[in-house]
């Protein structure tokens, strides 16, 4: 069993099971992610994240994801986005980042992942290289 310590939120991490003994495996039967997560989501697994170096960092199973995706799938629907909206999503690659993923899966909107580095040339170099992603989308 891998452990890590969650020193901001003061709690061990502890690495999600590689498998569901209680949940068959299922390929591919689901028409959406968002359907796939709600079979997942019935097992004990999920996501793990590492550092750099290979220490576990974070880990979201796909039980919590699924709480956290529908939740922000109703706040994104109450700021008014509308079914088949882009929606542009700068985050780390991390348990934020796959929790608005499927929200947006959840809500009908399309996910556009944005880099979330910042660039040579400072803020202002970035936000005009976001800009111009976003025009062209």
């Amino acid at each position: 069993m891998s452990l890590a310590r969650d020193h901001e939120n003061q709690r061990e991490v502890v690495r999600t099971p590689r498998s569901n003994r209680q949940l068959p495996q299922l390929l591919a039967p689901f028409a959406t992610l968002a359907e796939g997560l709600d079979y997942a989501a019935q097992g004990v697994t999920g996501f793990n994240f590492y550092s750099a170096r290979g220490a576990l960092q974070d880990v979201l199973p796909y039980a919590l994801l699924r709480r956290r995706a529908l939740s922000t799938a109703r706040k994104l629907l109450s700021l008014g986005f509308e079914r088949g909206d882009r929606v542009a999503v700068v985050a780390e690659t991390g348990p934020d980042f796959i929790v608005v993923f499927f929200a947006c899966q959840y809500a009908g909107l399309v996910p556009c992942p944005m880099p979330y580095t910042m660039y040579i040339g400072g803020k202002d170099a970035y936000v005009e290289r976001v800009a111009g992603m976003l025009r062209a989308a």
